[in-house]
């Protein structure tokens, strides 16, 4: 059985670089900075903030594994439900939640799809 650090090498940027920057999709990160896919981890929100979550997702894309087991993605829920109770969504908006397993390529449905 391998160790945490094993199960995180792969999904690691290749120079161990995070970008946090705008969602704008004007942006071009990669072309920025002269580097190419695979290289940096790409973290986009509104405004660029570094949130508690965006503190979670920058320690799995570029640090050494602290040996910490205890990060979940048990949220997707929450976030699924968040969406579906929001006033910005517009009624008849399909919601659903799924884990994209990178080295195997397939999705998993933790959230079935529900109607706002």
């Amino acid at each position: 059985m391998g160790s945490v650090d094993d199960a995180f090498a792969d999904l690691l940027a290749g120079r161990g670089l995070a970008i946090v920057t705008c969602r704008d999709s004007r942006i071009d990160p990669l072309a920025v900075f002269g580097l190419e896919p695979g290289d940096a981890k790409i973290l986009r929100n509104a405004g660029a903030r570094v949130t508690d979550d965006g503190l979670r997702s920058l320690a799995l894309a570029v640090a050494e594994v602290t040996g910490r087991t205890d990060v979940t993605f048990e949220p997707l829920r929450d976030d699924v439900a968040k969406v579906l109770e929001s006033p910005l969504i517009a009624g008849g908006t399909m919601v659903a939640g799924l884990v994209y397993d990178l080295p195997s390529g397939r999705l998993t449905t933790v959230v079935p799809p529900c109607t706002r």
